[in-house]
């Protein structure tokens, strides 16, 4: 059976760092749907008749608490986001969904370490701000690797949030900076110094990456040999 596709409108749009935008669509007849925090919807280009066209799945930003529109972060670089980067307020898109499974299990006791790189941060502020507006009851560790500082998306809003919950750190790492006046945080890529400078007994946490396929690949390694079991890496 067909997705249902329901059409949502363009009601904010912004650079959030050079070369990612942020993008808020609010729903024109459907609401919105129920989503859990880490899923994604699929974005649906329409024709000039109005029905669907091309689509790509984006990981949602958006907390579900967030009721009134949902919010998409987006790297400007591909064919199709392209294309998305020229739509402009009003303007009008189809959405189905939600769909996937990279998401926490709030009945698992396990905290979590979430490992981000660039734009791979989507997903993690939907469970950030769904966590910290629920107060849930976990530890959630967020390691956010970029190259360079101008590259952090969310920066002031992770920040903030941190403050907010003593239950949500956030630990920012750059890769191409070898010395930044007044930068508080990390240098060089997450590795297993990083992971167990600031996670205390990794082999019990959750794990989740989102990144590049090379980033994934060599982090499950580093867990793994830090004896994290692949059953805790999502």
């Amino acid at each position: 059976m067909a997705a249902k596709v329901s059409n949502c409108k363009l009601i904010d749009v912004y650079y959030d760092t050079l070369e990612t935008k942020i993008l808020r669509f609010a729903p024109l007849q459907d609401s919105l749907p129920n989503f859990k925090p880490g899923q994604f919807l699929m974005l649906y280009l329409l024709r000039e008749d109005g029905s669907p066209g091309e689509s790509k799945p984006y990981s949602l930003s958006s907390s579900p608490f967030q009721r009134d529109y949902v919010e998409f972060t987006v790297k400007v670089k591909g064919f199709f986001t392209q294309k998305l980067d020229k739509l402009t307020v009003g303007s009008i898109i189809g959405i189905a969904g939600p769909y996937g499974v990279f998401c926490i299990d709030e009945s698992k006791p396990s905290d979590v370490v979430l490992v981000a790189g660039g734009v791979g941060i989507a997903p993690f502020m939907s469970m950030i701000r769904y966590a910290v507006e629920k107060n849930l009851d976990k530890r959630i560790t967020l390691l956010y690797s970029n190259k360079e500082l101008k590259d952090i998306i969310f920066f002031k809003e992770l920040k903030q949030l941190s403050s907010m919950s003593d239950r949500f750190k956030t630990i920012f790492t750059l890769t191409r900076e070898n010395s930044v006046d007044g930068w508080e945080g990390e240098l060089g890529r997450v590795d297993e110094d990083l992971i167990r400078k600031h996670v205390e007994k990794p082999e019990e946490k959750m794990f989740f990456i989102c990144g590049t396929v090379e980033m994934a690949k060599d982090l499950r390694a580093t867990l793994n040999k830090m004896g994290v079991d692949n059953k805790s890496i999502k």
